[in-house]
């Protein structure tokens, strides 16, 4: 027989699902897919069907306890209204049931209460808390969640993260002693006083230990490696001149020190000087070898930066690649007067729309019409690399809004720019906007910027490329050689032969031989980027070679005497000339390169 109860009327029995409750198939359910003069209160005959089974599995089950079956009817949309209002009965009585006892502790139900109504749950609720009773610990302590005690290894584990969030967040000191700060950290934690580490703590223990530990970290990322350092300034907050020196190795760079350079002199041979000086520090603090140095472009640097391999000749110098790259934007603008003006023309558009409030919540209500999102307008600007692509990109992107707009609303948009003034002022904001509104309906406009956009987007990727900390000498090299060629095909003429001229200026700059040959020894690319026309040829390469291996040697060695160094120099110079003519004939242990390169992780 099936289990007894009010809701059981209204469910076939399936298979046991655990000791003591039963699958319930909801018959309003199964009765959806009952053929015609079939009974539905028959289970022996059910059970013999196909279409019941199949009706049972298409559908499921709920839990054979009271309250999953009252939920099911309650929201079953072929019960009938008599099953809901059993269901919904059966609800509010086991509610009443589910009343707390002083203990916090909830009146269990079973099947049992089911079949027996209210009173065998009372008798149960009593003895339950009898139960309970006899085997509570009056004296053993228990802790809330929030006022659980930190152990001393998360302690100092927190005390560390509050100085990095402090530095990273730019805090003062102070706000570890701010009592509506330490009030909100109690509110999360009642013991959080215990570890909130006060302003004597942050500003000196807990930062000379993370300085400690910075210079270990450092030290160990340096220490008897090949690394590339790099210099640029600024003026901090008090308008004092400051020098920033990073070394990076191996696609990582890091910030080694801070220099305050305001009594530093701005000729070149005192910037040669200050960057030898930076060099030697390098060297004898980390215990690197530095044998690139990196510099801003601009006079005393560059002039400074073009001494130090006449007086340390094994030492490699660059400029910015990043910086150089903006220049050649920059050279761009200078060279096509045309772009110039089609980009100063969508600068100014954008201007007008950023700066005229209820001109802009015209066109962002006709975004949202026809896109449902309203996107912003970026400002182009020389000093934040990059943004004059993203800018008139995104006025690009917008054009069909800004156009529908114009066409659709111009008169609310001349409204919106004059406002209440009136006589010559309201006709100088009347020319204004016209002024816009025309240029955005102007169909050369458009054409014009996506010119200058389709242009400037290989420079700007150049840009991205080289400011990187990963970027590698030897696709410095490539980016340099793919804006030529893109120029050396422009379809103006005039600013073909300009902006040529122009990237031969940049490229000079930097130390060629070096950048050259880091693209040949890349193994992917060997010689495959050198056409027809630049006649390469292997032993003038070897040659060419062999002379920047020997600059870069000429460090001087104190382990050894002139006469040794030099012997050993001249012998390893033998066995690396041999190994660059077998690398670049795929002879030796070069031969097997093309065979298996592609199973090699590219520079793992």
């Amino acid at each position: 027989m099936p289990p007894r109860g009010v809701l059981w009327p209204y469910f076939h029995r399936g298979e046991p699902q655990n000791r003591s409750q039963f699958h319930a198939h909801c018959l309003a359910h199964i009765d959806v897919q009952r053929p015609n003069g079939i009974p539905i209160n028959v289970d022996e005959l059910l059970q013999a069907q196909p279409w019941f089974n199949e009706a049972t599995r298409e559908h499921g089950s709920c839990r054979g306890d009271a309250t999953a079956m009252a939920h099911h009817l309650l929201n079953c949309p072929h019960a009938s209204i008599a099953a809901r209002k059993v269901a919904q009965g059966e609800k509010d009585r086991l509610d009443s049931l589910k009343k707390k006892d002083r203990h916090g502790a909830m009146v269990e139900e079973s099947d049992a209460d089911d079949e027996a109504g209210g009173a065998p749950a009372k008798k149960k609720c009593k003895r339950l808390e009898k139960t309970k009773d006899t085997l509570r610990q009056t004296h053993l302590k228990v802790f809330k969640g929030i006022n659980i005690p930190f152990p001393s290894k998360e302690k100092t584990a927190i005390q560390a993260q509050f100085l990095r969030a402090t530095i990273s967040a730019n805090l003062p000191f102070r706000w570890t002693d701010d009592p509506e700060i330490i009030k909100l950290f109690l509110m999360m934690r009642a013991t959080a006083d215990d570890v909130i580490p006060e302003r004597r703590v942050l500003s000196g223990r807990l930062l000379e230990d993370a300085a400690e530990q910075a210079d270990h970290n450092i030290r160990s990322f340096a220490e008897g490696n090949y690394v590339s350092a790099s210099s640029d300034g600024w003026k901090d907050n008090s308008r004092n001149s400051v020098t920033g020196v990073h070394i990076a190795r191996r696609g990582m760079s890091k910030l080694i020190k801070l220099i305050k350079t305001n009594k530093q002199n701005k000729d070149g041979e005192s910037y040669c000087t200050f960057f030898l000086a930076v060099i030697d520090d390098l060297e004898s603090e980390t215990g690197c070898l530095v044998v690139l140095f990196c510099t801003d472009n601009d006079g005393g640097s560059h002039k400074g930066r073009d001494l130090m391999p006449i007086k340390r000749p094994w030492l490699f110098v660059a400029p910015c690649c990043g910086h150089q790259f903006q220049l050649i934007l920059g050279d761009y603008f200078k060279e096509n007067d045309t772009a110039a003006e089609f980009a100063e023309q969508a600068t100014g558009l954008i201007g007008w729309l950023l700066n005229h409030q209820k001109v802009r919540s015209i066109f962002d209500d006709v975004q949202q019409l026809m896109n449902n999102t309203v996107l912003t307008f970026i400002v182009a600007n020389l000093t934040r690399w990059t943004t004059h692509l993203l800018a008139f990109d995104r006025l690009i992107l917008l054009k069909a809004c800004l156009r529908n707009a114009v066409v659709l609303h111009r008169d609310a948009l001349i409204k919106a720019q004059v406002g209440k003034e009136t006589g010559r002022k309201a006709a100088v904001l009347t020319a204004a906007a016209e002024e816009q509104i025309d240029l955005i309906d102007d169909n050369n406009f458009w054409k014009g910027i996506e010119g200058v956009v389709q242009d400037i987007e290989p420079i700007c990727y150049g840009t991205n490329i080289n400011q990187s900390d990963h970027t590698r000498l030897d696709e410095v090299t490539l980016t340099f050689a793919g804006i030529y060629r893109y120029f050396d095909g422009h379809k103006t003429r005039s600013v073909a032969a300009g902006m040529k001229k122009r990237i031969e200026k940049r490229w000079k700059a930097l130390d060629q031989p070096l950048f050259i040959f880091a693209l040949i020894l890349n193994p992917y690319e060997k010689l495959s980027r050198f056409g027809d026309d630049a006649e390469v040829n292997v032993f003038a390469l070897n040659s060419a070679f062999m002379e920047l291996y020997k600059r870069a040697k000429l460090r001087p060695d104190e382990s050894m005497s002139s006469d040794e160094l030099a012997a050993q120099r001249s012998q390893k110079e033998v066995e690396v000339s041999k190994a660059f003519m077998a690398y670049l004939a795929d002879r030796g242990a070069f031969s097997h390169w093309k065979e298996h390169h592609p199973l090699i992780p590219l520079f793992a």
